[in-house]
């Protein structure tokens, strides 16, 4: 399986640059794995498998191309430009099994116009040529290569979140980003999604990208190794079928028996134990308020031993990353709201204050991630999501208390007019630059349409 963030460097002749290069990665927080090492040397004309294993699990590749025949390194004669044959066939197994744009070749001394290979739209920099027999010429050419091409890297291949809230800000480019891969490395698309789909789900599902995101997940060869893509599924298939009214008892009890399973897999996530089980939770609530078979307390009771188990996985993580309260936040928002109908579903009078609790809890999370979101959130669609969340927490809150909720609605329409103004601005906005472009052969009606949309947005 390919391993996400290591960086695999092709050297041919230069092993002194080489490991300064890896050294170099390794200080600015990247896995890079120096090529070519075999654990038994042997000269022949195919690679060797240890090389061949590197480079099919690698995800990026970067070549360091120079003239092994020039004065400085006195083992080769000199007879002209030449590369190592082993470098070659390393870079063009990476061409073969990477994306292009994650294949990339620093010059070093050279000019593209020497390369035997085509480099149109690859990152392919040139570098001076460098003293071998001085390690601070080694070293300041070590250093200026992996700065240009770990800056060309996070462009290309951004940071990945590793957490809910990480995903919830990360969201837009995480999406480009997996699209890009799924025209282009499959393979690469899998690892990427068993890392990060626990912390996009969500976001993407609140973002309107529902489908989008499934038709990613239906790229992926689910086996009982990638427990974090059949945990997305599971919950993009639960959102679906939140869809139609009722809700198919078929369905429902379909996902209950997938998200039993998922309860006991091991996850490579943190997270998806505490996720998997406030679903399961979820729907074990709504199968006992349509059981025609009299079990309904049995269910509801699960569904709260559930549900509390979360809130139990949820609280080990916040003590586990004391740094990212948000996402443990992000999370118990959901639990506690889902407990609190959980025990209203009980019916029981002695539970009222049970369930107060519940809901008031619910409602300082999620209150706290909406206004943390609308600071610096960049999706209204998201935005918009939170807000409704946080109004319902507040005023089940309010309806427990016997408190009055007229205030917290005219504030949650003020929230909603500042949305769609917001909005309105952004429209307007395009629609201004439509109108600066408009060329004298634009039909009349689209002409039109522009400036009723205009009036509308302004």
């Amino acid at each position: 399986m390919r391993h996400a963030g290591h960086i695999f460097v092709v050297w041919g002749g230069n092993r002194v640059l080489a490991s300064a290069v890896v050294d170099r990665l390794r200080k600015a927080g990247r896995t890079a794995v120096l090529g070519g090492d075999e654990r038994v040397p042997n000269q022949s004309s195919f690679l060797g498998e240890r090389v061949r294993q590197q480079i099919m699990t690698a995800g990026a590749v970067l070549v360091l191309v120079e003239d092994t025949q020039c004065n400085r390194l006195p083992h080769f004669p000199a007879s002209g430009p030449a590369f190592r044959p082993n470098m070659m066939f390393e870079w063009g197994l990476a061409l073969a099994t990477l994306p292009r744009n994650l294949v990339s070749p620093a010059l070093i001394g050279i000019n593209r116009s020497e390369l035997p290979n085509d480099l149109v739209g690859i990152w392919a920099p040139t570098f001076c040529s460098y003293d071998a027999n001085s390690m601070d010429s080694v070293h300041s050419t070590a250093d200026s290569i992996v700065d240009s091409f770990v800056s060309y890297l996070t462009s290309v291949k951004p940071e990945l979140p590793t957490s809910p809230w990480d995903g919830l800000l990360r969201w837009p480019k995480t999406e480009s980003y997996l699209n890009n891969l799924l025209s282009n490395n499959r393979s690469i698309l899998v690892d990427h999604l068993q890392l990060v789909v626990p912390h996009i789900v969500i976001p993407a599902i609140y973002d309107g990208r529902l489908h989008e995101l499934s038709k990613l997940l239906d790229s992926c060869i689910v086996t009982g190794s990638l427990p974090e893509i059949a945990l997305a599924k599971s919950i993009i298939n639960y959102y679906i079928s939140c869809q139609t009214r009722p809700e198919r008892l078929d369905e429902l009890r379909y996902l209950r028996q997938i998200f039993k399973g998922l309860r006991d897999t091991s996850f490579s996530s943190p997270w998806g134990r505490a996720i998997s089980l406030n679903f399961l939770g979820v729907i074990e609530r709504k199968l006992a308020r349509r059981d025609i078979y009299g079990n309904t307390h049995a269910s509801i009771g699960a569904s709260r031993d559930y549900l509390l188990e979360s809130e139990r996985e949820l609280s080990h993580l916040e003590h586990s990353y004391p740094d990212d309260p948000k996402s443990t936040s992000l999370w118990k928002g959901f639990v506690y709201f889902n407990i609190s109908r959980t025990y209203d579903s009980l019916e029981i009078p002695a539970n009222k204050d049970i369930f107060l609790d519940f809901i008031t809890r619910a409602t300082e999370h999620r209150r706290e991630i909406y206004t943390s979101y609308k600071s610096c959130g960049d999706s209204w669609r998201i935005e918009s999501e939170f807000l409704a969340e946080w109004l319902a927490a507040e005023l089940a809150t309010r309806r427990a208390q016997g408190k009055p909720d007229n205030a917290i609605i005219e504030d949650a329409l003020a929230q909603v007019r500042r949305l769609l103004r917001d909005n309105a601005r952004a429209v307007g906005r395009l629609l201004s630059q439509l109108d600066k472009h408009i060329g004298e052969h634009t039909d009349n009606v689209i002409r039109q349409n522009i400036i009723d949309l205009q009036k509308i947005f302004s």
